[in-house]
């Protein structure tokens, strides 16, 4: 009879066993460290000096670095000293991995195959003779770091003259407190950098970053201070950014108030404050920019960078100190506005040409704003204005409420209807319920703002400026708008075009016209795009996206090395069964009575489900 093998605990140990070897087997190991050891000599033999940064590379990409603390020598030749570790990644090995040294940012001339987990005694050195300042190594920055541009504020005619063939010299650390705007400190993440002739950027301690908010280089000589390191002779000003804006400097060891520059001291671990530069940027307001004078203008000065000084321009011949002063215009014209601001950093100076207008006006009271919503129907009629046949200078007239301006140029011929000459014009606002509408299917729409030039048929040769000074409110609900002045023709009951001028930094509006009418401020639409039809595409299935192998929350791999453990396994598992079907075979040949009494107790011993028959 067929003798029956039983699945015992010990062959399940087993089986698992071989699963676990299977998965140890496939499982990626990364590669050991390689640590190197040895002298360090620069310029031909010279020892590098004391707190040197000796770099490597593996493939171009930054493994490791060591500051020295002997002269000539990196890493030591005792047991228990620090060595310059190179870490390489499963990357870097899966080709020739090669290693490149950098000695204070200038290549030295040796580099060498990796070779995981082994401690190897190289002899760094740099050729003589060279004949350029040593250049950084190329290191993997993320893509939004500041600019190392050195800023204007650093001064370009001190400079001492650099030797190109110098070797670099003992670095100088810098570390202290930093603030920015308002005296904050410094959130974390804020890039801190340095400057100068010689200086070498972009290596791993120069810029550093502010891993506490309001200090830079820690205080601790273990912490990573920002490392000023190159071909720099002692003296040579060096200059520091915040997130790539100026900043000013105060040496706590040497106090000397805050300057732009620091002088470079070889080997110097020196405590520098830091706060940011910030030049006042001007910017002003007026309460009202037009009507007639007598004209009361309040102006507010909105100048940001924390000014300490104004010095203001009205154009009228006065001028103010005070920061957000009062003048009164009594004579008609344009007039133009500057402000200059200063503080401890700068200045800075804004001029806004022409602001302000001062017209003869009726109905009294100049230099209300106004706005869309209607003023009045009432026709305010203009004091008399002598006006000759062939004006000999210009001549402007303005709304009661100084928005809307009449201007002639000399030798303009303003006729009334009769055809004598024009005595006066008036200008009045006409009520939104008053304004003849706009038609259907128009492609303009009203703003609200109209005007009444009178007396009706009265002409001008060759033509007179109408011009709409909106208020800086109205102007900015419309200043993104295509606008446009157009003229009521009542002859035809329609609004006709007229070539409009508009000039955004005094938002005005204007039109050369050639007769009285009602004028009105149009914003143009664009037409509407009559929709084509188009014969419906066949929907075309969506691909469901395929999910990238990636780690399992659970197990300290990815799906692609789950599926290669659960080849092995099954492979294992079949090796195995091919192996005790064998065996049964094998056993079947024995058919003797013992073998049937083994049959019948391990009938009795094990259940029928772990029986392999």
């Amino acid at each position: 009879m067929n003798k029956k093998f039983r699945i015992t605990p010990t062959f399940i140990f087993c089986l698992f066993f071989v699963a676990l070897f299977g998965i140890a087997t496939v499982s990626a190991v990364p590669p050991l460290p390689q640590e190197f050891y040895g002298t360090v000599t620069v310029n031909g033999g010279v020892p590098a000096p004391v707190h040197s940064e000796v770099r490597a590379q593996v493939n171009g990409a930054d493994r490791g670095s060591i500051i020295t603390d002997v002269a000539g020598s990196y890493g030591g030749t005792g047991n228990f000293v620090l060595r310059l570790v190179v870490q390489a990644t499963e990357a870097d090995m899966s080709g020739p991995a090669v290693v490149t040294f950098y000695v204070n940012g200038a290549k030295a001339d040796q580099q060498v195959s990796y070779v995981a987990g082994t401690s190897t005694s190289l002899a760094l050195t740099l050729s003589s003779g060279g004949t350029q300042t040593p250049t950084p190594a190329p290191t993997q920055q993320p893509t939004a770091q500041p600019s190392t541009q050195v800023p204007t504020a650093a001064p370009t005619n001190t400079q001492p003259t650099i030797d190109p063939s110098a070797p670099p010299v003992i670095p100088e650390q810098f570390y202290g407190m930093v603030t920015v705007a308002n005296s904050e400190p410094a959130p974390y993440g804020t890039m801190i950098r340095a400057h100068g002739t010689g200086v070498l950027t972009g290596t791993l301690e120069n810029p550093i970053q502010v891993t506490v908010p309001g200090q830079y280089g820690g205080t601790n000589f273990s912490d990573q201070r920002l490392t000023v390191m190159g071909s720099i002779p002692d003296g040579t000003p060096i200059t520091f950014t915040i997130d790539d804006s100026p900043a000013l400097c105060y040496n706590v060891d040497a106090p000397n108030g805050w300057q732009k520059t620091i002088p470079f001291q070889s080997s110097a671990s020196t405590h520098v404050d830091l706060k940011s530069s910030f030049l006042p940027t001007a910017a002003f307001s007026a309460s009202v920019t037009g009507g007639s004078a007598p004209l009361t203008v309040d102006f507010v000065d909105e100048s940001i960078g924390d000014p300490t000084s104004w010095n203001w321009s009205f154009g009228d011949g006065k001028g103010s100190t005070d920061q957000d002063p009062r003048t009164i215009y009594y004579a008609n014209g344009l007039y133009t506005v500057t402000l200059k601001v200063r503080n401890n950093d700068g200045s800075d100076t804004l001029t806004k040409t022409d602001y302000i207008y001062i017209y003869s006006s009726g109905g009294g009271g100049g230099g209300g704003e106004g706005g869309f919503e209607p003023v009045t129907t009432t026709k305010a009629p203009t004091p008399t204005v002598t006006i000759p046949p062939v004006t000999a200078t210009s001549i402007t007239i303005g709304s009661g409420d100084g928005i809307a301006l009449i201007t002639a140029s000399p030798g303009t011929t303003m006729n009334s209807a009769s055809g004598g000459a024009l005595a006066n014009l008036t200008i009045t606002r006409v009520e939104r319920s008053a304004v003849p509408p706009v038609p259907a299917g128009a492609t303009y729409s009203f703003t609200g703002i109209a005007y009444d030039v009178e007396p009706s048929g009265a002409t001008f040769d060759p033509y007179v400026t109408i011009s709409f000074m909106l208020p800086e409110n109205d102007w900015n609900s419309l200043a993104n708008q295509d606008l446009s002045i157009k003229w009521y023709n009542t002859a035809t009951s329609q609004w006709e075009d007229l070539q409009t001028t508009v000039n955004p930094p005094i938002r005005t509006v204007s039109a050369k016209i050639t007769h009285t009418t009602v004028f009105g401020l149009f914003t143009n639409n664009p037409p509407t795009p009559v929709p084509t039809t188009i014969p419906p595409t066949p929907a075309t299935p969506t691909p469901t996206p395929t999910k990238a192998a990636g780690l399992i929350p659970f197990l300290p791999f990815n799906t692609i090395t789950l599926l290669v453990i659960v080849v092995v396994v099954i492979i294992i598992v079949m090796v195995v069964v091919i192996v005790l079907i064998l065996r049964r075979r094998k056993q079947s040949t024995d058919d003797n009575g013992e073998g049937e009494e083994e049959e019948a107790e391990s009938s009795d011993d094990a259940p029928d489900w772990l029986d392999l028959k």
